[in-house]
């Protein structure tokens, strides 16, 4: 490889580690404003009822994105949307 495609390839290594670390960031500051949405929902069963019907269509919208295609993001997506399945069901019951 050479010097200059070597610099380039670290550039961009660089600019995608910004960019995920900058994701992540968003993503976990998100995280913590529904976590408060859900723990100070006025109705949590209404909230539970609510995500139920609904959970479903967002991941068949989703699946027929080219972002659902890739295992890593699939996993992600699935496991995010049962936590907090789980957790808008714990708090409907009063957990």
């Amino acid at each position: 490889m050479k010097k200059e495609e070597a610099e380039l390839v670290a550039a961009n290594i660089a600019t995608l580690e910004r960019l995920i670390a900058l994701t992540q960031g968003r993503l976990r500051a998100m995280e913590c404003l529904l976590n408060v949405l859900i723990s100070t929902h006025p109705d949590p069963a209404k909230l539970n009822r609510l995500w139920n019907s609904n959970v479903l269509a967002f991941v068949d919208r989703w699946m027929e994105s080219e972002s659902f295609q890739n295992e890593r993001f699939r996993h992600g997506f699935q496991c995010t949307a049962a936590n907090w399945s789980h957790l808008i069901e714990a708090h409907a019951q009063g957990e």
